[in-house]
C-alpha cells in the first residue's frame, strides 16, 4: 500500500495506483486506515475519476475523517470540483466523498455541546449545493424516495440543519463501500517479452506464440 501511494508521484501511474488503492480499501478498515496514514489524502489528483472513486471507499471509514480534514483546502477543493465540473462521473464520485463526510444531527449536537465547529462547516453550504447538483444532474427527475441512500440521507440531514427543523434521522449510515471492488479492475492483454535468442529463431518464436 505504501508503494501504491508512492506511485501517485508519477502522473502516468495515477490511474493504476488509484485502482490499486480503491480495490485494496474495499471492505477493509485496516487498508483504509493504512492508506490514510501513508498520505493518500495529500495526493493532488482530484481531477482523476479513479482517484476520486478510491477516496470514496477510503472515507467510508469514519476513522479516516480526521486525517482527511487535516489536509489544508482538500475538502474545499473537492467541493469546488463538484460545483464546477461538467463531467457526470467526476461529479458523482466527488459527491460520494462529500456525502460520507457530512455530519449527522448527533455530530452537530455533540460539537455544539463541546463548543467546537465541525470541519465540514468550513464550506458546508457549498457542500450542500454540490450534493444538490449531484441530485439534479446524476439523478434528474428522480423521486426523492428512490434516491440512493448515500445521497438522500446527507441531503435530508443538511437541509434539516439549515432550517433548524427536527427529525428522527439522527445518524447518517454508510454500512458498505459505495464503489464496488470490480470497478477498480480492468481487463488487459499482456504479451510476454521475448529474449534475443527466441526472437532470432523462427521455430522458437512460433513455439512461444503457441504457448501464449
Amino acid at each position: 500500500l505504501q508503494n501504491a501511494v508512492r506511485c501517485f508521484q508519477n502522473i502516468q501511474l495515477i490511474p493504476a495506483a488509484s485502482s490499486l488503492a480503491g480495490a485494496a480499501a474495499f471492505a477493509s478498515l485496516a487498508a483504509k486506515s493504512t492508506l490514510a496514514d501513508f498520505g493518500i489524502f495529500q495526493v493532488h489528483a482530484i481531477n482523476e475519476e479513479a482517484f476520486l472513486l478510491a477516496l470514496a471507499n477510503i472515507v467510508n471509514a469514519r476513522a479516516t475523517h480526521i486525517q482527511f480534514f487535516q489536509i489544508s483546502n482538500f475538502f474545499e477543493s473537492i467541493v469546488q470540483l463538484a460545483l464546477t465540473t461538467s463531467s457526470i462521473p467526476i461529479l458523482k464520485a466527488a459527491a460520494m466523498i462529500i456525502a460520507q463526510l457530512a455530519p449527522s444531527q448527533n455530530d452537530r449536537a455533540q460539537a455544539e455541546a463541546d463548543g467546537r465547529k465541525l470541519p465540514f462547516d468550513r464550506c458546508g453550504q457549498h457542500a450542500y449545493l454540490a450534493l444538490q447538483k449531484c441530485k439534479n444532474w446524476v439523478f434528474p427527475n428522480s423521486n426523492p424516495n428512490i434516491l440512493p441512500t448515500w445521497l438522500a440521507q446527507p441531503l435530508a440531514v443538511l437541509d434539516l440543519s439549515k432550517t433548524k427543523h427536527t427529525s428522527n434521522l439522527h445518524q447518517i449510515v454508510h454500512l458498505h463501500d459505495l464503489v464496488p471492488q470490480l470497478t477498480f479492475f480492468a481487463n488487459a492483454v499482456v504479451h510476454p517479452p521475448l529474449d534475443h535468442i527466441v526472437q532470432q529463431s523462427n521455430s522458437l518464436h512460433h513455439l512461444a506464440a503457441s504457448l501464449h
